[in-house]
């Protein structure tokens, strides 16, 4: 049927310009990855966050909000939920790095701060005691807007991550950022 035929290439179409629009970057840092921060008593998941958060600020003079998702393996028809990393602990966190770098000590103690903090958020995630609920009654859940996606993973020995972003984002520059702020952390 040509109507379908022609709906099948419209698609194709979309699809291609949408997909052509997008940067994508990756970004290894081989200086140390799960065994180290476990040493170190750091979550390695609450780093990985905190790093992009520093990257965000470096890059564009703020922090800013985002979420990731946590298991909820533990129910019947568990799924996901979502955890909100960016917290005043993130942001005090990121700023210290970024912002205040002579004062190393702060910035140890507000990563300690901040781990502890991602380590609860995760738990009660996991756990059920999520906000998803309250959250769309209060300003609605639409999908992603047009920002920078993180994909990320923590190995043993090594962090990596893969960035896509539209135009008005800058992947290669935040990639580099988050080098930097693990090399920081």
């Amino acid at each position: 049927d040509d109507s379908l035929k022609a709906a099948i290439s419209n698609a194709k179409n979309k699809f291609d310009t949408s997909v052509n629009s997008l940067s994508i970057a990756t970004m290894e840092f081989k200086k140390g990855g799960k065994d180290f921060l476990k040493t170190q008593r750091l979550s390695p998941d609450a780093v990985s966050q905190l790093s992009f958060q520093m990257a965000f600020l470096r890059q564009y003079g703020q922090t800013t909000a985002t979420y990731e998702s946590c298991s909820t393996a533990a129910f019947k028809h568990g799924c996901t939920e979502t955890i909100r990393p960016a917290s005043i602990y993130t942001k005090k966190c990121a700023e210290a790095f970024v912002m205040h770098k002579s004062k190393h000590s702060s910035s140890e103690g507000n990563m300690l701060q901040e781990c502890k903090y991602h380590g609860q958020l995760t738990k009660e995630a996991a756990m059920g005691q999520f906000d998803r609920h309250l959250f769309a009654l209060r300003g609605g859940f639409a999908p992603v807007v047009p920002d920078f996606g993180v994909g990320y993973g923590v190995h043993d020995d090594w962090i990596g991550c893969n960035v896509s972003a539209y135009p008005a984002r800058d992947v290669k520059q935040f990639v580099q950022c988050v080098h930097q702020s693990l090399d920081e952390i």
